[in-house]
């Protein structure tokens, strides 16, 4: 579930997954959490999409993958949210690729993505993360390798072992991009 600590008080208040409440947090398994420019707090999970949270309420809301919906998000196996300096979402799937939500859409309440995959050039459907470089364009840690996506283009170039990476394979959360905009991206050989 998810756990808000209040500093005031030192408690805690867990959130979690109701089967018979649609308003609870989607799934039990939380894999990112992110609060976007506008303060609202969104909660990406293994097998429940992504959550908005409603401060207010307590509640949440659900944003998921409908097979018969080629603009719902790809996979409910939503790992890693990342804001842009647009203010877009790039979400991060198991076997989903990576999906563009605009703050837009996002606003506006609408579960409209846009779809990246193997068709468009990604090495691998799976995304442990995303960073974005000084240009905008945004990095992709996959189990395939590196992708680097330009958003003004949608164009994507992928890079292996043969380009000089560690190995193929990266590991989920070890990314960093420093203060002077060096990306480090953590991997099973370092």
């Amino acid at each position: 579930g998810l756990n808000r600590f209040d500093r005031t008080t030192g408690t805690f208040r867990r959130y979690e997954h109701d089967p018979s409440d649609p308003t609870s947090l989607s799934s039990q398994r939380v894999m990112s959490v992110i609060e976007d420019e506008s303060g609202n707090l969104w909660v990406g999970t293994d097998g429940g999409g992504i959550n908005r949270f409603e401060r207010s309420t307590g509640r949440f809301s659900r944003f998921l993958h409908a097979p018969q919906d080629p603009r719902s998000l790809s996979r409910d196996h939503a790992w890693f949210i990342h804001e842009d300096r647009r203010g877009d979402f790039g979400i991060g799937t198991q076997g989903g690729g990576l999906n563009h939500w605009s703050r837009r859409d996002r606003a506006e309440g609408r579960g409209a993505f846009r779809r990246y995959s193997r068709d468009d050039g990604l090495p691998s459907e799976v995304i442990y993360g995303v960073l974005e470089d000084a240009s905008g364009s945004l990095w992709k840690r996959t189990n395939r390798g590196l992708a680097r996506l330009d958003p003004s283009t949608g164009n994507i170039k992928s890079y292996d072992p043969h380009d000089g990476l560690q190995s193929y394979e990266f590991m989920f959360g070890a990314q960093l991009r420093s203060q002077d905009g060096t990306m480090f991206f953590g991997g099973v050989n370092g």
